[in-house]
């Protein structure tokens, strides 16, 4: 005994590969049903011409390897940005060990940029024209030009204290960097520039999530800052209490 079921609208009836001249064969399929036939391929964007016919156009794909000075050095995260004719753009991140691909690329021309806080790349920016099915590969050779300031917050208790702003600022030069604390008080102002000096400090700024800081110790830290990153930067804060209590004694 056979059992049968009908199908439901946007269910697959059956699927099949087409042949090495394009051709494909699907079936047996019952006659009283209306059938919608698609097409894919990985790599190929397909365009139906016909009710059961296709044409099919090979994308094109962008390789792109990033280099620290040394070609062993080991790089953060990249941002990617990619841009092209028609207000096409796209922005990725590059894997580990400076590489990342875009992929189903259709034929057009892009423009290619490497973002990277404290680094700069070169080429600043690369132009690509890519024609249908190209595999294009790309390099960036990234060069470090600034650098960090890291450091913690505690509470006068020491347990960390999350959301607490720190800037850096430069008064002679005009420079100007925060950052926040994590959830473990951990801070890191990124882009100070060789040869400057800097004064660090907690900014009572208010943070709805958290409870407002009211001074911190020390009051400022003071950085020249050369071609490494500089660490070890400790404040202790107290919170604003969130209400005040007054007691007095009166004497008749």
């Amino acid at each position: 005994n056979s059992k049968y079921e009908m199908l439901k609208k946007g269910d697959i009836a059956t699927e099949t590969k087409t042949n090495s001249d394009g051709s494909f064969f699907a079936g047996p399929l019952y006659e009283d049903i209306g059938y919608e036939v698609e097409a894919s391929k990985a790599g190929y964007h397909l365009k139906q011409t016909g009710p059961y016919s296709f044409a099919c156009q090979k994308l094109g794909q962008i390789l792109v390897h990033i280099y620290g000075e040394k070609d062993t050095e080991m790089l953060p995260t990249v941002l990617l940005s990619l841009s092209g004719e028609g207000g096409y753009r796209k922005n990725s991140v590059s894997g580990s060990g400076g590489t990342f691909s875009f992929d189903n690329l259709f034929p057009r021309s892009y423009y290619l940029r490497a973002l990277l806080k404290e680094y700069k790349f070169t080429p600043s920016t690369v132009a690509i024209d890519l024609n249908s099915g190209d595999s294009r590969a790309v390099e960036f050779r990234a060069t470090r030009v600034a650098f960090s300031a890291m450091g913690s917050v505690t509470l006068l208790t020491g347990q960390p204290k999350e959301g607490v702003f720190v800037e850096a600022r430069s008064e002679s030069r005009g420079y100007y960097e925060e950052a926040t604390t994590d959830s473990f008080g951990r801070f890191r102002l990124r882009g100070l520039i060789p040869g400057s000096s800097y004064s660090i400090r907690v900014v009572a700024k208010d943070n709805l999530r958290l409870a407002a800081v009211e001074r911190a110790s020390p009051e400022s830290v003071s950085v020249d800052v050369d071609e490494e990153d500089i660490s070890g930067i400790g404040f202790v804060v107290f919170e604003r209490p969130e209400a005040t209590i007054l007691s007095c004694h009166v004497e008749g």
